[in-house]
């Protein structure tokens, strides 16, 4: 396993927003603005898809993504991506306020998300005040902090969101506001190669056991 947590590695990106949305890069929904230098979710829309989508894709697939957020109204979920690949594919460490928890999910499956198809990996959680919510993606392991607290860690058990893929924020239903955002570098992994396709095999006991 990987040494995990924040680290002071130089970052790969780091948002500015000080000159509005679009003179940013971003693109983002008709929820989205920016407001004294703020990344701001009004709570209208309604995409469990990332809605709010950086204009940086990071150099390689093993890094870190960081946002400062605070809940100012609203009850849906929200959170940020990593290896998005403009579909289902991908992580989304976020949180649900049906189930008043930190989940991580693949991208496709938030817009699923009910208490009859649960998580990749949950924790408690109910946001209060600012927090710096914080995924890691490194080879197959894929890992969540709050406040520089790992929360979860999840080693994903197939070849599928391994593509480098894309970085952003959602907010379905939920007022946001998002003061930071920063994308670092980790240290590089080899994941495992592929499982091998089974081989078949055809017994002949023609001769005995022993020569079989």
């Amino acid at each position: 396993t990987p040494a995990a947590g924040p680290s002071g590695a130089s970052s790969l990106y780091v948002a500015d927003w000080s000159g509005g949305l679009n003179s940013s890069g971003w693109t983002g929904t008709a929820d989205w603005s920016v407001k004294d230098g703020q990344l701001v979710s009004d709570g209208t829309g309604n995409s469990k898809l990332p809605s709010a989508n950086a204009p940086v894709v990071p150099t390689n697939r093993d890094y870190a993504v960081e946002a400062d957020i605070h809940v100012t109204g609203g009850c849906g979920s929200f959170g940020i991506v990593a290896r998005w690949d403009g579909g289902g594919g991908g992580f989304g460490a976020g949180y649900r306020c049906d189930d008043h928890s930190l989940q991580l999910r693949t991208v496709g499956d938030w817009p699923n998300a009910s208490q009859y198809d649960g998580p990749l990996a949950s924790k408690a959680f109910t946001p209060n005040d600012w927090f710096k919510l914080r995924i890691e993606v490194q080879g197959k392991e894929v890992r969540i902090y709050l406040d520089g607290m790992q929360q979860i860690d999840y080693p994903y058990n197939d070849n599928s969101n391994l593509d480098i893929g894309a970085i952003g924020i959602w907010s379905d239903r939920t007022q946001l506001e998002v003061r930071s955002f920063t994308v670092t570098p980790l240290a590089q992994v080899a994941p495992n190669g592929p499982t091998p396709a089974p081989t078949s095999f055809a017994a002949d006991w023609s001769s005995g056991l022993n020569s079989s």
